[in-house]
Parts: C-alpha cells; sequence; structure tokens
C-alpha cells in the first residue's frame, strides 16, 4: 500500500476526518486497546496529560522517547549516569531518577540521530555509591536529591507502546498508536511539526524540530554558515534552523532551511578557524536560505470551557490544535505541551496545585519566593521586578502547610524601600529563613482568598 493511502486509510479508520473542524478534546483523542487517555477536568474543561498503559499498568508519555520521528509511551524512568558506581573500582555504572519507584531504564544514544535509546530494568535501589570526580573514586556519604538504582537486563523496546506521526489536512499532527490509540501530537503546517511561537513577525506557527545558528561555519575557512544540535538532545530529521535576534530584551527568533548535512563544524576561536571539537558530538547542516516569518502561518488562540476554568487552545487557520501551548523555551526543541488551563476570573493561566482545604484546585503558579516589608516576616506582599508589566490579579504563595494560599491585591504598586525581605520557599514544605532583598517595587495585598474560589480539579482516564 502506497504511503499517502496509508495515511489516508489511517485517518478514516481512527475517525479522523482530513478537513473540517478538529472537534474537541474528547472527540479526537482516542483510547486504544493498550492505551487509555488521562485528562484534567474541571468543569467542562479538559486538560490531556498523559496516558495510561494497560500492558504495563503504567502512566506513560510520548515526550521523551527520541527515535527519527517514531515514537513510543514511556513511563517514569531512570538515567544511567556516568558520575555514579556501585563498585570502589567505579566501573558499574548507576542509573539515577527523581522517581523512587521508575519502571524503566532509558539510556539515550550520545547521537540519537543515528541510534534509538535502549532500556533496560530496574534493579534494586541502593542507598549508598561511589563517584568517579577527576579521576578519584569515592564513596558518597552526603545524602543526594535522587534515587539510584542498579542496572538490570537489557529490555527490548517492543515492550512499550509504539505509534507512528500522522497529520492531518487542518493544522494538526497526530500519533496514531499501534494499539488503536489517538494522540494529539501539535501542529503540522503542510511540510513540518509546528508550534505558536514568538517570531520576529509575531506569534507565528513555527518549526520545534530544529538546529541552532551559535555562530558555526561549514568550511575550514569560516566564511559558510553552519547551525548545529548536541546530537544527545537531538530530535531527527531535523526540519529547520533557528536563530536569536540580538539587542532585545525579549528574544525574537528567525528560522532558516537546512543546507546539506555536515561530518565537521568550525568555529572562530583564538587560534583563528578551527574545528569544532569541545568533546560534545554535534550534529550539524550547513545554513540555508533564510524562512520569511511573515510567511509563516499565524498563530492565534481561543478560550473553551464555560466553568470557572477554561482550556486555552491554539488556532491554525481557524482549526483548534491540541497539544500545543506556546513553546516557552523560545528554542524549539520542546515536544507539544498539554494545553494551558486558564482560571476564569482572573484570565491568568492556573495549574493545578493543592489547596488548603486538601483539594487539588487550579491555581495561577507561585513564585520561588514570599515578599514581606518587615524582618518577622509576617507583612506579606506582591514583590514588583518589572513596572511596565500590569499587575496579576491574583497572587499566590505557599505558607510553609505545603498547600498553595492567594491573595487579591490590595492598592497600587508602592516603590520599595531600601531594605525589603524575602522567605524562600522553593520547597513547600520548608520555610526558609527570612533574608534582606532589594525589589523595585511592591504591591499591598488583601486577605486571603478562600480555596473555593479557584475551581476544583479531577483526574479522569478514558
Amino acid at each position: 500500500m502506497a504511503r499517502e493511502s496509508a495515511r489516508a486509510w489511517v485517518l478514516a479508520a481512527a475517525g479522523i476526518v482530513a478537513c473540517g473542524d478538529n472537534g474537541s478534546l474528547a472527540l479526537r483523542t482516542t483510547a486504544g486497546s493498550r492505551l487509555h487517555p488521562r485528562f484534567l477536568t474541571g468543569g467542562d474543561a479538559r486538560q490531556l496529560v498523559g496516558w495510561h498503559d494497560d500492558q504495563l499498568g503504567a502512566d506513560c508519555n510520548f515526550e521523551d522517547y527520541v527515535a527519527n520521528r517514531e515514537h513510543r509511551c514511556v513511563p517514569a524512568f531512570a538515567s544511567p549516569d556516568a558520575d555514579y558506581y556501585s563498585n570502589a573500582a567505579c566501573t558499574v555504572e548507576l542509573a539515577v531518577s527523581e522517581q523512587p519507584s521508575p519502571a524503566i531504564i532509558m539510556s539515550r544514544a550520545a547521537n540519537t540521530c543515528a541510534a534509538d535509546p535502549t532500556f533496560f530494568a530496574v534493579g534494586d535501589e541502593v542507598t549508598g555509591a561511589y563517584q568517579l570526580f577527576d579521576g578519584v573514586c569515592s564513596f558518597i556519604t552526603t545524602p543526594l536529591p535522587f534515587h539510584m538504582f542498579a542496572i538490570g537486563s537489557a529490555i527490548d523496546e517492543s515492550v512499550l507502546a509504539a505509534a507512528h506521526e500522522v497529520p492531518d489536512d487542518a493544522g494538526q499532527l497526530w500519533l496514531l498508536g499501534d494499539d488503536g490509540a489517538v494522540v494529539p501530537w501539535g501542529g503540522w503546517d503542510g511540510h513540518r511539526a509546528v508550534a505558536p511561537t514568538t517570531t520576529v513577525a509575531g506569534s507565528r506557527w513555527a518549526p520545534w524540530i530544529v538546529a541552532y545558528d551559535f555562530g558555526a561555519f561549514a568550511d575550514a575557512a569560516c566564511t559558510v554558515p553552519a547551525v548545529t544540535k548536541d546530537a544527545d538532545s537531538a530530535r531527527c530529521p531535523m526540519d529547520a534552523a533557528l536563530a536569536f535576534s540580538s539587542g532585545s530584551d525579549v528574544a525574537s527568533l528567525s528560522f532558516f532551511e537546512l543546507g546539506r548535512q555536515l561530518d565537521t563544524s568550525y568555529f572562530i576561536g583564538s587560534a583563528g578557524c578551527q574545528p569544532s571539537d569541545d568533546g560534545v558530538a554535534v550534529v550539524a547542516y550547513e545554513r540555508g536560505a533564510a524562512i520569511d516569518s511573515s510567511a509563516l502561518p499565524a498563530a492565534t488562540s481561543q478560550l473553551d470551557g464555560s466553568g470557572d476554568v477554561q482550556v486555552l487552545h491554539a488556532v491554525f487557520d481557524g482549526h483548534v490544535v491540541l497539544q500545543t501551548l506556546a513553546d516557552p523555551s523560545r528554542g524549539g526543541n520542546i515536544p507539544p505541551q498539554p494545553d494551558a488551563f486558564v482560571d476564569r476570573a482572573s484570565g491568568l493561566a492556573c495549574e493545578p496545585a493543592e489547596a488548603a482545604d486538601g483539594v487539588t484546585r487550579c491555581f495561577p503558579p507561585a513564585g520561588e519566593d514570599d515578599y514581606f516589608t518587615d524582618a518577622a516576616c509576617t507583612q506579606l506582599v506582591m514583590p514588583v521586578f518589572d513596572p511596565t508589566v500590569a499587575t496579576p490579579a491574583v497572587f499566590t504563595y505557599f505558607a510553609g502547610d505545603g498547600a498553595t494560599h492567594a491573595r487579591a491585591p490590595a492598592g497600587a504598586a508602592v516603590a520599595a524601600p531600601a531594605t525589603m525581605f524575602a522567605q524562600p520557599t522553593v520547597d513547600a514544605d520548608v520555610v526558609g529563613p527570612c533574608v534582606s532583598t532589594p525589589p523595585v517595587a511592591y504591591v499591598p495585598l488583601g486577605d486571603e482568598l478562600p480555596a473555593s474560589r479557584f475551581a476544583a480539579l479531577a483526574l479522569e482516564v478514558d
């Protein structure tokens, strides 16, 4: 069967129409015989947050598997780490994970464009390990902020649910699972995978699987521009090259076509034009013609939902495109992200967090520090770092009880005194010391808003 005919057949079999409105997230994201979508719901608003693999008995996602645009749904995993070992000779490597119970160990290739990742069983967790530092193997006695595991036997990647990319004709790129699951995978402009991105021409549907223009060259005379990407984190095949503008506090992006692939790239150093050799393998291309950013499709958005929380969807040529949160890195290579929740009353993006009443609710994200006007850290205020930015309608913070709290502004911004105070709360369970720090200004706050002011969220698996 020809590939185009096969594409039409799988689209029809999955119930995806190649033209017209993509419809709602609930209608278009489909469970398979093995994979089931996981949603956060708030009223009639639904946010796709991942998948559950019935065969593995574990939640999984498609964001972490990097293998030439073919996909696997990977559960929580540990990664081999060349700094940590189980023996005094530092020859038996361990895997590390922030998760206490990873389901698998995944090892990415040194060049992900040339080789697929490999997988291993998770061995026993270890509480002590050896660390290789400056050629010396020493036993670690200081607790570390992650878990370490022995690396078990190799596992064939076929144990993970597979899917392949299929675009429709309305700007949506899908993954079609071998089990029949239909997974939204961002935007498609007819030629490339795209995401809403801030370019020199405004918000556009721009390529996100890219190499970067960091001043490399394709020739030994350093006259022909080249673009590169670290090979251990590359996604291939790449669609374009990306360059950052200069002279702006807020970076805007421009794009180039990819030229021929290079075996070696060059840079201008203290010894003149010389081959790039910093010990990091790179994928390199000659930089091609500039892509006219104004010719890229304009990226717009719409809010859906009639309750206290809504979902912000990106729009391509009048059609909703699922899983296309605007690229927060402004640098490409960020895979499709969940469509954003928005707190209807304030208009602010919101995220699930535990409220003081013990319910998971949708709060605008809290900052990393709480600021006070007094040294005892009792008079909480909203810090102002950029006076040109409008004061948000809600200020969220932690209070050392593990819950998120919120207050509304109670007045206009006030010029900050020479000394103010901050109580670091990056970890909601640990209240740090009150230390002096000088913000630009502050906004006084009113009484705490009741938890019920924010929409309750629930996790559902279809």
